[in-house]
């Protein structure tokens, strides 16, 4: 799983590196809420994204790491599986999120490269729509996969 996630937030850096290549200087960076394109930019600022993506990576990383070192700590069989639970809970919503973020950055490429070499003064692909329907898809992925986590319960 751990592969996964370095995998997937590496596409796209190395989807955008690639997707430069092919794009003009000055592509489209920010559109208005009616879709119209108001600031057009340098092509490379679309690596900020792709590093983002990275850094939000690292984060679930650290979180993931924790929760396997408090497992591998832990001399209460509770607290052991409550934290490999938590760890593989994290696991699947990294994957999920570096997923998401990946796809929408292949949105955003495609549609500023169109955009740009039509000279288009609106938006190409609608990214909030896109975006809506990925995360749908990802909390239709994470409520199959909750739900079938072994539960912990609270002494009290």
């Amino acid at each position: 799983m751990k592969k996964a996630m370095w995998i997937i937030s590496f596409l796209s850096l190395i989807l955008t590196a690639i997707a430069l290549q092919f794009m003009p200087d000055s592509v489209p960076m920010h559109y208005n809420l009616a879709g119209e394109i108001d600031r057009w930019g340098s092509k490379y600022e679309n690596l900020v994204f792709p590093i983002i993506i990275i850094a939000i990576f690292l984060f679930w990383q650290l979180f993931v790491s924790y929760y396997e070192k408090k497992a591998a700590k832990s001399a209460i069989e509770k607290e052991r599986v409550e934290a490999v639970t938590n760890a593989k809970v994290l696991k699947i919503t990294g994957v999920s999120m570096a997923t998401l973020s990946t796809a929408v950055q292949a949105f955003i490429l495609y549609g500023a490269y169109v955009e740009a070499n039509t000279d288009a003064t609106h938006a190409h692909i609608d990214i909030m729509k896109v975006t809506c329907i990925l995360v749908g898809a990802i909390i239709l992925i994470l409520g199959n996969f909750m739900p079938k986590q072994k539960r912990i319960t609270q002494l009290v």
